[in-house]
Formats: C-alpha cells, structure tokens, sequence
C-alpha cells in the first residue's frame, strides 16, 4: 500500500493522521451459503473456536412459498461494543441485504426472528480486532 500525500505552499493545516495493521491471508475469511432445507444449523466460522478478524458472512435462508423462515439464535458470543458497532450479525426480512432489517444484534442467546415472506438474510461481519467463539443458529 503506498500513501501520497500532497500540499501546495497557499495554505496549512493539521494534516492527517491514518491507521493501518495486517491483515494475513487466512483472516480474510469469506462465507456465504443458500440454505433451502427445511431446517438445520449454521454457525460463524470455527465456532465454537473464535472466528477470524475481518469475516463477512451471508446465509440466504428460502423455504416454500406459502411458508414463512423462523431463526433461532441458540448462543451468540461476539466482541462486546456499544451498540453492535463491531462485530454484529444482521437479519433482514426477504431475500437480499437490500431487504428489510428486523434486527441487529451481538450477544444474548435464544433470540428468534420469524420473515414476514418466504426467505431470511443473515449477515454476520466482525472487524479487524478481537475475536470470540461466534453463534450457532437453528432455522426451520
């Protein structure tokens, strides 16, 4: 990575300040998966070992058309952050990310979330620090 930074002699001001850190190869762990049975387990990667930094997870869960998909959150251990801003896991109502969010959350056990349709997105993302043992969820 190579960061150019340019000033012109007119005017100064404080400048910039920047992070960065290391991201090996095997944290970068992508997941995704379309789940139609009609019912059975997924779980963040490792789980119950701690996931790796920097995953990005999606579950697109459909079933019949007249039947409607039920997720049970049975254990969730994220990073703990005011307001989910680390490491969360999201679920919206319908078919895509672009769907309806019905919640969002990053701790807590037995939360259940029931779609108004046919089909469920579960996203799961955690950031480039601290890790834990992640979630199991039943759907049905």
């Amino acid at each position: 990575m190579t960061v150019y930074f340019q000033s012109d002699y007119r005017n100064s001001g404080l400048g910039f300040t920047a992070n960065f850190y290391e991201m090996l190869p095997h944290q970068n762990a992508q997941c995704e998966g379309k789940v139609d049975d009609d019912s059975g387990t997924f779980t963040s990667p490792n789980y119950p070992q701690d996931y790796p930094n920097n995953v990005k997870c999606t579950w697109y869960t459909i079933v019949d058309g007249d039947e409607r998909v039920k997720v049970n959150f049975v254990d969730i251990q994220l990073e703990v952050s005011p307001h989910c801003s680390n490491d969360y896991i999201k679920i919206f109502d319908g078919p895509s990310m672009n769907s309806p969010v019905i919640a969002t959350v990053c701790a807590g056990s037995n939360h259940e979330f029931t779609s108004s349709f046919n089909s469920m997105t579960v996203y799961f993302q955690s950031d480039f620090r601290n890790t834990a043992p992640g979630f199991t969820a039943n759907y049905y």
